[in-house]
């Protein structure tokens, strides 16, 4: 059983990966950082129709994120959950909400969904063992249709 502070460091160390995942999104989707964040065969799983495997998969993803579909993004991480289901391993729930500019079509977008993130530990800290990203509405907005680019 974890005491007070083991398990409090181990959700603070938890909510920082979640941090920098979405850190490495919001400052240029770059891919490399977001692949070193899970175990080197993590899965990241959309309900969008993607199942990637491993870093090198996960990378080029993100990558190819920032380069063709996404200007600029801004994620909103909020109610984040944490439960330790076995010793070393945690599962951890949070809600998106996705500021982004499309680079195509004009589009400015909110997305509105969650993440369930399955965690390790090993000896270089909490992994992400497997992320689902659920999607739940997207609206779309003409950015320059108000007279502004955004």
């Amino acid at each position: 059983m974890m005491s007070v502070v083991e398990r409090l460091s181990a959700e603070a160390a938890i909510g920082k990966v979640m941090y920098e995942y979405a850190a490495a999104c919001d400052t240029g989707y770059h891919g490399d950082v977001v692949a070193s964040l899970f175990e080197a065969d993590g899965e990241w799983v959309s309900s969008r129709g993607f199942h990637l495997r491993g870093r090198a998969e996960i990378a080029a993803h993100i990558t190819m994120s920032g380069l063709e579909r996404f200007a600029w993004a801004a994620h909103h991480l909020s109610n984040g959950a944490v439960e330790f289901t076995a010793p070393g391993q945690a599962t951890g729930k949070w809600l998106l909400l996705q500021h982004s500019r499309m680079r195509k079509d004009d589009l400015f977008t909110v997305a509105h969904g969650s993440y369930l993130v399955g965690f390790r530990c090993s000896t270089s800290g909490w992994k992400i063992r497997k992320l689902y990203l659920r999607v739940d509405s997207i609206l779309e907005v003409n950015a320059t249709r108000y007279g502004t680019a955004l």
